[in-house]
């Protein structure tokens, strides 16, 4: 395989993985996940980026439930579009989410998230070390220069697009419909960059909704993927989803 593709393929797969995993299935119960799939998902995403569950379900139903108004976590219209915007950019290597002052916010928000041995003793507890067995997967693969490059562009990229790009971008500049409530926007019609998550105006307009497009010249990729898991039952889409508040 050539390092480039290499590359292009683990960045997508993690950018999809937090879109289907973290945000559509833990954070808005979208669908049903087949027990076997989520185990995978969990160990990809422990390896390749390094998040914590919780804290991030948790934060991302706050940031739903205060969109733009104080109590937002990470608002860039309270906050300032900069701040926000760059230290979201910052990879997990170095941040670990830091939102919640009380654990009583960290346990309502993030209700649901899986608290088994593995997630309590290695994947919550241990959240870097994943992404340096995967600096070491890729110095493998592709010796000592080549493997931290890729590192390095995979450790960049995937904050920018799936932290960054939503949590500072998407509430800066993009169209929205005109009964929208909130600052959200959406940042391109054709969401395949950020698996769909670049419509997030339509997102928080019908946030129990697993498909993010909602007009005709609208695409949703994480959609499509989501369709295709559910033929393969991989994946049961849930019609009484709910977000906490």
């Amino acid at each position: 395989m050539n390092i480039y593709v290499y590359a292009f393929l683990t960045t997508h797969l993690t950018i999809t993985f937090v879109s289907l995993y973290l945000h559509r299935y833990l954070t808005h119960r979208h669908f049903v996940l087949n027990p076997v799939f989520a185990y995978v998902i969990r160990l990809y995403l422990w390896l390749t980026d390094g998040v914590v569950a919780k804290p991030w379900v948790a934060q991302h139903r706050k940031h739903h439930r205060y969109t733009d108004v104080q109590g937002d976590p990470h608002s860039p219209k309270i906050m300032g579009y900069w701040r926000v915007t760059l230290h979201c950019f910052i990879p997990n290597f170095v941040r670990i989410y830091q939102y919640f002052d009380t654990d009583w916010a960290l346990e309502h928000y993030g209700a649901g998230v899986p608290n088994d041995w593995i997630e309590r003793n290695v994947y919550a507890k241990y959240p870097r070390l994943g992404l340096i067995l995967f600096l070491l997967i890729d110095v493998l693969l592709w010796g000592l220069i080549p493997g931290i490059l890729v590192w390095l562009f995979h450790l960049f990229f995937v904050p920018f697009l799936t932290t960054a790009s939503i949590t500072g971008f998407a509430h800066w500049f993009g169209y929205k419909h005109p009964d929208a409530k909130d600052n959200s926007r959406n940042l391109f019609p054709i969401g395949i960059l950020i698996c769909g998550d670049e419509l997030h105006n339509n997102h928080h307009r019908e946030p129990n909704n697993p498909n993010f497009a909602h007009r005709p010249f609208e695409f949703d990729l994480g959609y499509l993927y989501i369709k295709i898991f559910e033929k393969l039952n991989l994946i049961k889409l849930n019609i009484n989803s709910k977000t906490i508040h």
